[in-house]
């Protein structure tokens, strides 16, 4: 008989954390589970709902989670009494062997762990929620992290009960916030290509561009973007430069409007919702990424596949990807003489830019490649498959 998995992934459209949650579900139907997964109707686009139906999965439509009262929902212990709600009618239905969840706020869904089955929950983010009636009064905040590290501490104490952090980075943050013990957390990097073959190829032409893919919101840095794109197409006039952003996100519109009817429209660009990301990487020169919060980043991660140099923000896991001088640079976060100097000085340097890119796909292919991340996490399900708890 199947073994059965419930996978309750949360995320937004077109990010890091829908292609992560396609990849779990497509890793559980090739390893022969049986596989249900709880989404609210905001979560069911088309290309997510295409791999569900591609893949015999039964999808079923649960509210979205901070819909009515969102801050006191976030307040410990009422968080883990809303994963309940939200998900035990489903629980019951499918009777699964294994809960699996992706998050992208440290604290969704970990209540769900204190259900008596193996548990994996994955967090993509170590930046914790700002709840505004903490700011008021903090003494609410020090009852808050008491009573969620007390609950954490004891659902978190066996070896069916597992965490994955995307980064080193990442891991240190949250058990700087989670009092549990540090063996809970497993570390494994999201990876770029799940088949690396000839298709992760660069595409040539005289342009060169530089490609970001991802959310266009303010930890995303976007404005900070357009001033080094207007800073390094006006210090290289001779040069055919392309600065592209591929991505939605609040701020879309606002980035837009900012270049919009200058002399530099039609190079620097926003895209809005990319669906076909190999496009982009096949024709793109370079990868840049001025975030200011990333736990780990798998855009930078598929770049490298495609053996592009990256510069990256001096932030979380960025550098745990970038070599810097082996496969590309780590700048400051907030400057942007040194993001542009970077930029240029690859520009400028055929052969450099050659290099870099090579090393890149070095880099990929020995510590992000899907085979790595398959067989990491091989090992994790074979660890709880090994405790009493589990069916065999």
């Amino acid at each position: 008989m199947k073994k059965k998995v419930l996978f309750i992934p949360e995320f937004i459209e077109s990010g890091g954390a829908m292609t992560y949650a396609l990849e779990v579900l497509n890793y559980y139907a090739e390893a022969g589970y049986a596989v249900s997964v709880c989404l609210p109707l905001e979560s069911q686009f088309p290309e997510v709902m295409k791999v569900i139906k591609a893949l015999n999965i039964k999808c079923y439509t649960i509210n979205r989670r901070w819909k009515g009262f969102k801050n006191f929902w976030r307040i410990s212990p009422f968080n883990y009494v809303l994963d309940f709600i939200l998900i035990f009618k489903v629980y019951q239905k499918t009777k699964p062997d294994l809960l699996m969840v992706s998050s992208i706020y440290p604290e969704s869904f970990l209540g769900l762990a204190m259900l008596p089955k193996p548990f994996i929950g994955i967090i993509h983010t170590y930046h914790m929620f700002n709840i505004p009636i903490f700011d008021r009064w903090p003494y609410f905040q020090h009852t808050h992290n008491l009573l969620n590290n007390f609950i954490l501490n004891k659902v978190f104490n066996g070896p069916n009960k597992k965490l994955i952090a995307v980064s080193e980075f990442a891991k240190s943050q949250l058990l700087k916030s989670f009092i549990i013990p540090s063996d809970t957390f497993s570390l494994i990097y999201n990876f770029g290509i799940k088949s690396f073959n000839n298709s992760c190829k660069r595409t040539k032409d005289n342009k060169f561009r530089i490609l970001t893919l991802g959310h266009v919101r303010e930890y995303k840095n976007p404005f900070l973007w357009i001033k080094v794109a207007e800073k390094v197409i006006h210090s290289l006039p001779e040069k055919e430069i392309e600065f592209i952003w591929g991505g939605n996100g609040e701020l879309l519109e606002d980035c837009k409007q900012t270049v919009m009817g200058s002399e530099l429209e039609n190079k620097i660009r926003f895209t809005g919702h990319v669906g076909d990301v190999a496009e982009y990487y096949s024709t793109a020169s370079m990868y840049f990424q001025p975030s200011l919060i990333e736990s780990h980043g798998i855009a930078v991660v598929e770049a490298m596949a495609y053996s592009l140099p990256c510069v990256v923000a001096n932030i979380g896991g960025l550098p745990e990807s970038v070599e810097h001088g082996f496969n590309g640079y780590i700048v400051p976060p907030y400057d942007i003489d040194e993001m542009s100097k970077a930029i240029i000085s690859i520009i400028t340097n055929p052969r450099l830019c050659i290099e870099l890119g090579e090393n890149s796909l070095q880099v990929y292919k020995k510590k992000f490649s899907f085979e790595i991340w398959k067989a990491k996490m091989d090992s994790l399900h074979i660890n709880i498959q090994s405790s009493s708890n589990y069916r065999k």
